[in-house]
């Protein structure tokens, strides 16, 4: 039942009429068999891939990337059959024939054991001395169930040779292929040229010595290269994901570190607190102690320096009122400081006198320019009187003489 499959495809080509796609299936239960297979081993595989697909990855490895090529992936007991088109594969097959059979038929035919046979096959390999003729018939009717078994797979999918999508090299890749004439036996019963294969920037490796293409196309694979193929398996309730749990250790200083940190931030809030609130306690009762020795028949305890605010705000309305400056100089001590600091010889009487917090301003009158520029004069010997200006000075018909304006600026004001 489909339900109790997992599924996942690659888009191969696509034509103007057509698009083909590579779609693989497998059973639920063989995917979780496998996840739990590797968890006992430790081991979080973070893609699951089809055997024998993984293989496209090798294309941009391989010279002319984009050719169409059959990939042998010959190891111990099966051979993978990848067709590349475009470096995209169109057909998989799994033939149980590789290593493993080619050990039997030579155990067969010489009467060795199989360890005796592994040993005999990996020293003189299955061909005779340079040719590709193979030693004895066992061997020679395997290999050719093996070629027969290729050609069948291919001609299934690419029924002309002439077909765009025919392959036209061969690249050997696996454990065994790396036997002595396996790879020429190949291309002279297949027809197909020889491929080679490069990983990555080191040097270029012949195909009969390309034992860890697998691993390199799996490689290639995790780390998400332009040609990586996209077939996964962990999809749903197999879907990778991460565990963290093996950092907790080394996550373990860095949270020390923050919950300390944090530790001495809330520990300097509250001492910043502590003192703020001292100062603003100390503040307090300097105003009030300001308060009660300036108002010492007021009880506003608590309210101090509203109070004291309302007070000044009350005084200073009150000396604008009544004429008195900072110093406490009202209109009468001015005329009585002027009239004592002014020769008795010069004559001179204010008509109008006016002061406020900066300033006295009057009207006088006086005999003649002369007594008003003495009058500046003597003014300006006053040390609470910064700058004193007569003028408008006019003739006085009426009670002859001359009338002024005066105004002094007043220093040190509060």
């Amino acid at each position: 039942p489909l339900e109790d499959t997992i599924r996942s495809h690659e888009r191969v080509r696509l034509g103007p009429e057509k698009t083909e796609v590579l779609v693989v299936i497998s059973a639920r239960d063989e995917v979780r068999s496998y996840l739990d297979a590797m968890h006992r081993m430790h081991v979080d595989p973070r893609i699951v891939d089809v055997e024998g697909a993984v293989l496209a990855n090798l294309s941009p490895h391989l010279n002319e990337g984009h050719a169409n090529r059959l990939v042998l992936d010959i190891g111990h007991s099966k051979t993978n059959l990848c067709l590349l088109i475009e470096g995209n594969p169109i057909l998989l097959r799994r033939i149980s024939i590789a290593g493993h059979h080619f050990t039997k038929a030579i155990a067969g035919d010489m009467d060795l054991s199989f360890e005796e046979a592994e040993a005999y096959k990996h020293e003189h390999g299955v061909f005779e001395f340079a040719s590709t003729k193979p030693s004895s018939p066992a061997l020679s009717c395997t290999l050719d169930r093996l070629v027969r078994e290729i050609l069948r797979s291919v001609q299934a999918t690419v029924s002309d040779s002439l077909d765009p999508i025919a392959p036209s090299e061969l690249l050997l890749v696996g454990g065994s292929a790396e036997l002595p004439g396996l790879s020429a036996y190949l291309q002279e019963h297949t027809g197909l040229e020889l491929s080679e294969l490069s990983l990555g920037d080191g040097p270029r490796l012949d195909v009969g010595t390309s034992k860890f293409a697998q691993a390199a196309a799996l490689a290639q694979r995790g780390a998400g290269g332009k040609a990586t193929t996209q077939i996964d398996f962990r999809q749903k309730e197999f879907a990778y994901t991460a565990d963290i749990s093996a950092l907790s250790k080394q996550l373990q200083l860095t949270v020390a570190l923050f919950a300390l940190m944090l530790a001495l931030w809330f520990a300097s809030t509250v001492v910043r607190t502590i003192m703020s609130e001292s100062r603003v306690a100390t503040l307090q009762e300097t105003i009030a102690s300001i308060h009660r020795q300036t108002f010492p028949t007021s009880g506003a305890e608590g309210r101090t320096l509203r109070e004291l605010e309302l007070e000044f705000s009350g005084t200073r309305e009150l000396a604008d009122h009544l004429g008195v400056t900072g110093r406490g100089l009202s209109v009468l001590d001015a005329l009585r400081d002027i009239s004592a600091r002014l020769p008795a010889e010069l004559d001179v009487t204010f008509d109008e006198l006016r002061i406020d917090r900066k300033n006295i301003t009057g009207r006088g009158h006086t005999r003649d320019f002369a007594s008003a520029d003495r009058l500046r004069r003597e003014l300006s010997k006053i040390d609470d009187f910064g700058k004193v200006l007569i003028s408008d000075v006019v003739s006085d018909t009426r009670r002859g003489g001359k009338n002024f304006t005066l105004k002094i600026r007043l220093e040190d004001q509060l």
